[in-house]
């Protein structure tokens, strides 16, 4: 498995969108890189991005995870584009607040995970249902949530 793309909304200090496009460079051009900067700038959030996109869950805090929204918006999302061999894949995690108001109540996330169709050039749906997905991302990945992290 090799993750080759990381979209961000609205997750914890990372206000607004966020693409982390690790094909181009200067990522895509790294054996090996770190994630660094100061404390609360959101290095452990990209972390976070991944296992929500790929899993649901996030390991610092199992139990709400659509708590990661940032503090007054109304909607966010992580999103991860992955590659398996030489399939590639696009693992979903949305959640948002009724009407997307940040005062109104949390509703349930969506999950989804897509496969890329080389004629049609897009993503086509697999599974939309958090048991589904999570069953699919396992067979593809090989890994569950304890094993990724």
């Amino acid at each position: 498995m090799r993750i080759l793309k990381i979209y961000i909304n609205n997750l914890n200090a990372l206000q607004g969108e966020l693409v982390i496009d690790f094909e181009d460079a200067p990522l895509g051009n790294s054996g090996l890189f770190a994630i660094v900067g100061d404390t609360g700038a959101g290095k452990t959030t990209i972390l976070d991005a991944m296992t929500l996109a790929l899993y649901g869950q996030i390991h610092r805090n199992r139990k709400e995870v659509r708590e990661v929204m940032s503090y007054g918006t109304g909607q966010c999302f992580a999103q991860v584009v992955f590659s398996v061999g030489e399939e590639r894949y696009l693992a979903e995690w949305h959640a948002h607040r009724a009407r997307n108001n940040p005062v109104k109540k949390l509703q349930p996330p969506i999950r989804k995970l897509s496969k890329w169709h080389a004629k049609k050039q897009t993503f086509e749906g697999l599974a939309d249902k958090i048991r589904e997905v999570n069953e699919q991302i396992e067979a593809v990945t090989g890994l569950d949530f304890d094993r990724f992290c």
